[in-house]
């Protein structure tokens, strides 16, 4: 008997062994037919100058699509690293180290940077990231009298071209690269600056309205001193300005002499839709744009009303100023505002009274026969003066050609049509006198218009390549901007070949530019030539955009 039993526990592990290497040999079958489809990257980081490899230097994957999707890895004492496990797609991928200039990737030194474009499973070996040595720009910033000023926001600007304005067609931006603060003694160091020519701004954060949260029982404003932004070497305006060169590694010394100036207040109260007082809620004044869209790091303060629903923004400089306060419930957006202007004194009494959002409807018509289908099509607005703090609004057209905005602000928005019916443009948009094409749409007065769309059939096509030399460019910009402001600016991106099209453009004079995914320089934009293209009904032009050599 224990002989039988001892047959069947041997013959039991055997069994078990059998199926554990059975187990062992399918999942190594299963894991040869179906390899990692993931992907792994790996180079050096070295310095541009001497070569030496750099160790600590930090690179970096974002996914063009998903900014949420990404990865990242630091060199080794080798200057070496290794990406691994990276989803296939397309990746802005990047290098740097304190004290050096981050650098995009270039597949080739000899072209402009790019994406980074991962198949499935792909391993790619040997990239090399060569790293220059970043500029500093130092300095001390005293008042008329020699006396350090601490806590004054200094930045290092630059002016752009690369993206045109959709309102005015003018290809200009202004950036800020970096920014800082003086200390004690005054002083400040603007690090971390890619080679190249930099204005340099000076603004005083007393000035620039760091307010209180007000209690007691009111105000009582008066006119006070304060120091107005300034640029090097001590102007008020961009345009008067200069501009400071910087070498790669060097530190160059500028320091400031800040002017005192007349400030002044701006106050007034709050009320709800019911006539009480808004309290403890978020008022901003920004500085009021002439030119809508512009890209500028402005004058914006906000406080909190107070417990009778009163503010003040103190130490204000002259000049246009809107004042807003909007709130959201479940069921509306409330919103209040007022243009200032401020001269030589106080501005008091304003009454801000919160409203509901405005419905604005609208239809989409043509003079045709035929009927396209339009439900792909979507209007878009964007508050004026409240574009950089305010989400923009979307209204989808139905099946009947009709759509409809709820929760607008009562102010200036600009308009856009986007996904038309293949082969139609949009002719003229109009609010009652209004021309949303030229002027915008203006909520500000009395609501007793349908906003109409007309479209036309007849529309153009252009199809096109950016390139770098003989080199096709991915993911560059490219837009038309008309030479009437009555035709609407549109814009496509390139993919991996350089090809971009646009469909549905309206027949008309176009200015072409194209600008880069990726540029390491701060204000040398490498944007292309202009181009002009005349585009008639139903005409397809094909052209090839050369991206300018002389601003490497």
């Amino acid at each position: 008997m224990k002989e039988l039993r001892a047959c069947f526990l041997i013959l039991g592990l055997l069994v078990a062994l059998h199926a554990t290497a059975r187990a062992a040999q399918d999942g190594k079958d299963q894991g040869a037919e179906a390899p990692s489809e993931t992907c792994s990257i790996e180079g050096t980081v070295v310095s541009a100058v001497t070569g030496e490899r750099l160790k600590s230097a930090i690179v970096t994957l974002h996914n063009t699509q998903n900014v949420f999707r990404g990865a990242h890895a630091s060199t080794d004492e080798h200057g070496h690293f290794v990406i691994k496990d990276v989803p296939a797609g397309s990746y802005l991928f990047r290098a740097n180290k304190m004290g050096y200039v981050e650098q995009s990737y270039h597949p080739d030194p000899a072209h402009l940077a790019t994406a980074l474009v991962l198949e499935p499973g792909q391993k790619v070996q040997r990239v090399i990231f060569r790293l220059e040595r970043a500029g500093v720009i130092l300095g001390r910033v005293v008042n008329e009298d020699g006396e350090p000023l601490a806590h004054v926001e200094m930045e290092a600007l630059v002016l752009r071209n690369r993206i045109i304005n959709r309102r005015t067609g003018v290809a200009e931006q202004i950036a800020s690269v970096q920014r800082v603060s003086t200390d004690d003694r005054g002083a400040y160091r603007l690090f971390g600056l890619p080679p190249g020519s930099y204005y340099v701004r000076a603004s005083d954060s007393g000035f620039l309205g760091i307010t209180r949260l007000p209690y007691g029982d009111g105000f009582n404003p008066v006119t006070t001193q304060g120091h107005p932004p300034a640029y090097f070497p001590g102007v008020s305006k961009l345009r008067d300005a200069q501009k400071i060169p910087v070498r790669a590694g060097q530190e160059v010394r500028i320091d400031f002499s800040l002017h005192t100036e007349k400030t002044y207040s701006i106050s007034g109260h709050v009320r709800g839709v019911d006539g009480k007082p808004i309290v403890s809620r978020e008022i901003t004044i920004s500085e009021y744009q002439s030119k809508p869209g512009t890209v500028f790091s402005s004058f914006m303060s906000e406080l909190w009303t107070d417990e009778q629903g009163e503010f003040e923004f103190e130490t204000v400089s002259p000049g246009s100023y809107l004042v807003w306060i909007m709130t959201r419930d479940e069921d509306n957006q409330y919103w209040a505002g007022q243009h200032v202007e401020v001269a030589d004194g106080n501005v008091s009494g304003l009454q801000l009274q919160m409203l509901p959002g405005i419905e604005v409807s609208g239809r989409v018509e043509n003079a045709e026969d035929s009927k396209p289908d339009f439900q792909q099509t979507r209007i878009t607005l964007r508050a004026d003066g409240l574009a950089e703090y305010t989400d923009s609004e979307r209204a989808d057209v139905q099946k009947d050609g009709t759509f409809k905005f709820s929760g607008l602000s009562r102010t200036r928005h600009s308009f856009e049509v986007r996904g038309l019916p293949d082969g139609w443009y949009l002719r003229s948009a109009t609010f009652g006198t209004q021309n949303l094409l030229v002027d915008g749409l203006d909520l500000a007065g009395e609501i007793t218009h349908a906003l109409v769309v007309t479209v036309s059939s007849g529309a153009a096509r252009v199809d096109g390549t950016v390139f770098d030399g003989d080199h096709p460019v991915q993911g560059a910009m490219v837009r038309l901007a008309p030479s009437s402001p009555k035709l609407q600016i549109m814009d496509a991106w390139t993919g991996q070949d350089g090809h971009f099209a646009m469909a549905n453009v309206a027949p008309g004079t176009y200015r072409i530019l194209a600008a880069p995914l990726e540029s390491d320089s701060p204000d040398e934009d490498q944007d292309s030539e202009e181009m002009r293209i005349v585009l008639t009904g139903n005409e397809s032009k094909t052209v090839e955009i050369q991206m300018e050599k002389t601003k490497r």
